[in-house]
Formats: C-alpha cells, structure tokens, sequence
C-alpha cells in the first residue's frame, strides 16, 4: 500500500566528498580489492557481481557519512534497479581520467527532485565509479550481468554538466534477490543493513517519513472511476457532476451537491496499480490525497515510465474538513486548493488562474504559433508578446494544473512554468465571444473579464499532451 507520489528533492554535498581525496582529515582506506582470481563470466552472486566492479579503485581518504540521513543528504539523486552491464572508459571529464560505466537494466527514482540528476540520468541510466583499469583489466570488454538477478541502489551527484553521475564513495551496493547487499566502494554508515530492497525501504522512510498517526483522518467517499485509460499529467481537480460525465461516461450516476474530485496518479508500467484503499487528510498539511494499495505484478523493479491512473470520488461536504483543504495526488505534491464552499466546484476548467481546456486531452491541433511570457495579475493569466506591445488570455490543455503555493503551472509534458518564463506551442486565437465552445461557463466569464488586448483576442493552446511546453532552442 501507498500514498501516491513521485520521488523528490535534490542536495548538494557531493563535491567536497569526491575530492576529499586531496587531503580530507578522515579515514584513509585502500578500495581497489583484488580480484582474487574472478571469474567474469560468474555473475551469479553478491561477492562476484560487486567484485568485477572494484576493479581499479584508487584509495580513498573521506570522512565516512555519520548516518543515512547525512549520506541521503550529500546526494543529487538515489536509485535502485538492476544491473545490465559494465565497462571501462575513458576521456575529457573535470574530475576524471578514467572510470567505470555502469548501465542499469530498470531502475526507479528512489529520492531525488525532478529536473537536472534525474533527467540527466534518465537520458541513458547509466552512472561512473570513479577507477583505472588495471593491466589485465576484466572491463576492457563490456560485461553483461543477469538483470533478472542483480540489483543495485545507488547514490549518486551531477558534478559535471552533459555527463552521467558519479557514484559516490559510500553509494554503490549491489545483492542478488534478499541476499545482504553487498558495498562495492565503501559501506553504508552504521546500522543500515540488510538487501538492497531493504536498503531502498530505508531511504524512503528518511526522504518520506510516514505521517504521525494522530494527525491523519480517513475520509469517506465514493469511488467513481478508477484505472481507466486517459491521456494526462499528475493533477488533482475539483470537478462538476457534468464535466465528469463528459470526460468518463453519460451514464454515471452521480449526485449534485456533492465534492467530485479527480486525482490523476502515475504508475509505473511493470508495476501497475492496485484498487483504492481510502482516502487521506493530514490535519498538519491540510492535504487530502488517495491511498492505493500496491497491485500484484510480481517484480522487485519497476520501470521508471509514468502512466496516468485516475481515479473521481465522490464525498459529501459533511464529510470534508472545514476550512482550506488541498487536493492532491500524494503528500508535499503540487494540489488544488478548496475553500470548504460546494459552490467552489462549478468549473473544471478553472484552477487558480489557469483556464484549460473543457474537454480531454486529443491528437489533434492548429497549426499556427502560440508563445509569450507568462504573466499573472490575480486572477488573470496571460501570454506577453513584448514585440507588438500586447498580452493574451490563454485557454491551455485540459490537464494544465496549477500550484497555488508556487504559484507556477504544470503543463501536460510535465514542464513547470511561471511568471516571466518563455513557453511556445502550437493553437490559434478566437474572439472572446466564441470561447464557450473551449470551456465551460465560468471560465469563459473569467476569459472576457481579464481580455487585454487590442483585438479582444484569446489564444487557444492545441488540447494536446504537448501543446505547449518552455521555449527550446529549436523555437527561440
């Protein structure tokens, strides 16, 4: 069973651990254990698939990490997965002359926030260990390991731009199934042991402690819809009983009055999601959030793609909290505020100052340009374009969500924008009279109320998945 989330935050204490080499006051430990006659070709346990990758480590003068948390702390990004396969290398690197490249067969993001670490090591799930092959180097060659077999976690820093992570000194542990894992550098700090899941379980009760008991209530509800397919980000919305027919069905029999609420939460595709659980609201965060238990696929790894899972409950006002509640898809994720008024669901195509798009995400779009800089003036949200001295109105795609705390969007690509980011996309623009057609009523209200522009003018974003997205260098 979990709350539904994605893996998160970032540190930076990596540097100073990587070069502590030149002169750190702490322990100094010889790490390039030999071979002692390994067999690359047995890769079948613990001691022999960590022992391939020792070769050639230097000796190390570090201070060892006090605890897990300080060891979680002084990493980019930590995964797990299972191994694929490992080789020498060489070439420009500011840190290194040679190393070890390792290439993971699946893995999962077990800390760390999105953005720099773990798109760079999306990019081709690959890691260094800071080494030098030796002259009978048993890496010269690629070596391929049993991804059914060996596991890894891995803690690991961006120390360079445009380059895999380095591993850090205490961060590579490898263990076949619930065998011990076992340290290929250097150990964890004291008390953290066990497999390489278990290992994986401890991190994530550092980075996301579970919540004090005392301060959680299970809310009430009436499961809607769940599991169907959908084209969406991560969000959670407050809908109408009409908008979630439209998007799920005619026939659901739904009642007016109540709180319908639609939390799009991703899965992995080699581990699916199981059934609702319930539903929960902390008391100390103000967050309501769902609680999925885990599904029955099987596999220790799962594969790090995300696919949208929704999920629509029903739940009477009696049984909300009073007061500002946030909607979201796990704790500490981007949710939507409600102020404890049924009156507050009347759009879905409203969400802070975001108007999106009535209908579902499609396939299809304009072709003309829409672009700008993002401003915001309270209510009202516009796309700048400094060069012809006016701002538009925006009706962006349907899954656009908005995060009221740091006040920036999330579009359907998963891009993060805010006031003064450049975006482009593709769309058109149409006359503040003919938006009802894009969105429902209120929103369209909204829409002439905040126009700004000469030729009374909305823009139109493509309802597409990638419609619009921030400013590359191929649209500069």
């Amino acid at each position: 069973m979990r709350r539904t989330r994605t893996a998160r935050r970032s540190a930076i204490l990596a540097l100073a651990v990587l070069l502590s080499a030149c002169g750190s006051a702490g322990e100094t430990v010889e790490s390039g254990a030999p071979l002692g006659g390994f067999d690359p070709a047995d890769l079948e346990c613990s001691d022999s698939a960590a022992a391939i990758l020792r070769s050639g480590l230097p000796t190390y003068d570090y201070d060892p990490s006090p605890d897990l948390e300080a060891l979680i702390a002084s990493s980019d990004l930590v995964v797990s997965g299972t191994l694929n396969r490992a080789m020498r290398e060489s070439g420009p690197h500011s840190l290194l002359t040679e190393w070890t490249r390792v290439e993971a067969a699946e893995y999962v993001v077990v800390h760390g926030e999105p953005g720099t670490a773990a798109d760079r090591f999306a990019e081709d799930g690959a890691f260094l260990i800071d080494a030098s092959g030796p002259d009978d180097d048993p890496l010269a060659s690629p070596v391929s390991y049993d991804p059914a077999m060996i596991r890894f976690i891995a803690f690991l820093n961006a120390t360079e731009p445009d380059t895999p992570l380095l591993v850090h000194i205490e961060g590579l542990h490898v263990g076949c199934g619930a065998d011990p894992a076992v340290p290929v550098i250097q150990p964890l700090p004291p008390g953290v042991v066990g497999s390489v899941g278990d290992i994986e379980s401890a991190v994530r009760a550092v980075v996301d402690p579970p919540s004090d008991p005392s301060d959680i209530d299970v809310i009430p509800h009436q499961l809607i819809v769940s599991g169907v397919e959908v084209r969406a980000n991560e969000m959670a919305s407050v809908l109408t009983a009409d908008e979630v027919r439209a998007r799920y069905g005619a026939d659901l029999d739904l009642v007016d009055g109540l709180v319908h609420v639609e939390f799009i939460v991703g899965e992995s595709g080699s581990c699916p999601l199981g059934s609702l659980s319930h539903l929960e609201f902390n008391r100390g965060t103000r967050e309501l959030y769902p609680v999925v238990n885990d599904g029955d696929h099987g596999s220790e790894v799962c594969t790090a793609d995300f696919n949208p899972h929704p999920i629509v409950v029903s739940i009477s006002p009696d049984d909300l909290p009073s007061g500002e509640v946030v909607f979201t898809t796990g704790p500490d994720r981007p949710g939507t505020l409600w102020t404890g008024d049924v009156s507050d669901s009347s759009s879905a195509s409203l969400d802070g100052p975001v108007v999106r798009h009535l209908a579902p995400l499609t396939n299809e779009g304009e072709d003309a340009e829409v672009r700008g800089i993002i401003d915001i003036e309270g209510d009202c949200l516009y796309l700048r374009l400094d060069e012809i001295g006016q701002r538009f109105q925006v009706v962006w795609p349907a899954t656009t969500g908005w995060d009221p705390v740091a006040e920036r969007l999330t579009l359907p690509n998963g891009d993060s924008v805010g006031a003064g980011d450049r975006v482009w996309g593709g769309g058109g623009y149409t006359g503040a009279d003919s938006v009802d057609r894009f969105v429902d009523e209120a929103a369209a209200q909204r829409l002439r109320a905040c126009v700004d522009d000469e030729y009374g003018e909305i823009a139109v974003v493509n309802n597409t998945i990638d419609g619009i997205g921030v400013v590359s260098e191929e649209n500069e």
